[in-house]
């Protein structure tokens, strides 16, 4: 492939690459982690074909890393919400096991 052959190869896969990227945080938006990671790995695949990337791929590059710290800010709130919903769990489990415990002494 010539060189602005391979160029434009690798712009395209950028752009593809920005386009998943973008879907992944609209996955993690929609509580769909599933496939936030489906999406991320084809992502990872369009970067390697991106490769090596030009002065040109900044912007793009630079957009990614923004879709990927706010995608991470919606792991970091959903896994305290599953820490938060795990620790309310587990009181009330030991409530209820003190409950059954006290009462099963009544009888």
């Amino acid at each position: 492939m010539s060189g602005s052959g391979h160029a434009l190869a690798g712009q395209a896969a950028l752009e593809q690459a920005l386009a998943l990227s973008g879907g992944m945080l609209e996955a993690a938006r929609r509580g769909d982690w599933a496939g936030a990671a489906a999406l991320e790995r084809r992502r990872r695949g369009q970067l390697e074909r991106g490769r090596p990337y030009g002065e040109a791929a900044r912007g793009f590059l630079a957009l990614m890393l923004e879709h990927d710290r706010m995608l991470l800010e919606r792991v970091r709130a959903a896994h305290q919400r599953v820490a938060s919903e795990l620790a309310a769990q587990g009181a009330r489990r030991q409530a209820l096991g003190v409950y059954l415990e006290v009462a099963g002494g009544r009888r």
